[in-house]
């Protein structure tokens, strides 16, 4: 017997299977503990941030995702073409956004 292997499966097999199930469980100690709302804000928040480096990549660094609110995501870009670029992409992030947190977001507030 080798404690390391041991330890290993035993490690395997109490961790979620997939990530999931972690967030499912995250999201349920949040209920209970009454952060629901910060909860979503931060997960969209986070989604953000990596669906802008899908759809800016050579731009991504321009922009900071600074809260989401009643619907309302707001970003500050750095400049006015990163605004511009960012403006553009505008539907398709928020659209990407719906779909992949279920979160209901409905407009896009870019400050400068």
């Amino acid at each position: 017997m080798n404690p390391f292997t041991d330890n290993f499966q035993e490690f395997k097999q109490k961790r979620p299977s997939q990530n999931s199930d972690f967030h499912q469980l995250v999201e349920i100690a949040a209920a209970r503990l009454g952060l629901n709302r910060e909860f979503k804000g931060i997960k969209v928040c986070q989604a953000a941030r990596h669906i802008i480096a899908e759809l800016l990549p050579q731009n991504s660094q321009s922009f900071q995702v600074i809260s989401f609110q009643d619907s309302v995501l707001k970003i500050a870009a750095n400049s006015a073409p990163s605004k511009q670029a960012l403006f553009m992409k505008q539907h398709q992030l928020l659209e990407m956004l719906s779909a992949k947190t279920g979160e209901k977001v409905t407009d896009l507030k870019i400050t400068h």
